[in-house]
């Protein structure tokens, strides 16, 4: 066994008194590779956890900040109207920049993250119900933004602008074609709401 390396090493590794220089080297390269597996096996989650935690975030942060601001907007239209009616033109122009710099990249954000997170993770896939849900809620969502948000606020805008011109000095009243186009965009406002928070109820219970 002395002319042995590997039995020499065995017996530095198990008997402390042996020193044979050796022997000492091959424990130290038996036990250093075992050592550099973990370390990059360690340092590889890491990363992939650090990377999905990203995306995580980047989310959860486009979903608040695309759609929390949308909530406020009947009470900002309520208060305009009966505080400030001439003011109501410039709240619908603001409300569809807000939709065209912040909700619509946001909604593409939440739409890209929510793939990517799919498709890294091992613990869920494209056919649960909660990812399901909420692709499909996204999707119709981002296509509210063009075919009807839009130019729904744009046609709010130009009628109340009409309103307040008509009114001249006098006080503004709004007439049918505002009212009636106020109505549709509260419907398809409220029916936006519920479809987001249907889609946060399924992303936090994933039944």
């Amino acid at each position: 066994s002395r002319n042995n390396p590997t039995a020499s090493g065995i017996e530095a590794c198990t008997n402390p008194r042996a020193s044979l220089p050796t022997s000492t080297r091959f424990c130290r390269a038996s036990a250093s590779a075992p050592a550099r597996a973990t370390t990059s096996m360690t340092a590889a989650m890491t990363v992939a956890i650090i990377f999905f935690d990203v995306v995580k975030f980047l989310h959860v942060a486009a979903v608040v900040t695309a759609w929390g601001v949308t909530f406020a907007y009947p009470v900002l239209q309520r208060a305009a109207e009966r505080q400030d009616p001439r003011a109501v033109p410039y709240f619908w122009r603001a409300v569809n920049r807000i939709g065209m710099v912040i909700v619509g990249p946001g909604a593409v954000l939440i739409l890209a993250t929510g793939i990517v997170m799919v498709i890294d993770s091992p613990a869920f896939g494209f056919a649960d119900l909660f990812v399901t849900v909420g692709m499909v809620a996204i999707i119709v969502l981002i296509a509210f933004g063009p075919l009807f948000f839009t130019p729904a606020e744009r046609k709010l805008a130009e009628a109340a602008e009409r309103d307040v011109a008509a009114a001249g000095a006098g006080e503004v009243r709004f007439g049918d074609d505002y009212q009636a186009a106020s109505r549709r965009y509260a419907l398809v406002g409220n029916l936006n709401g519920l479809i987001v928070l249907v889609a946060i109820f399924f992303m936090v219970v994933k039944p």
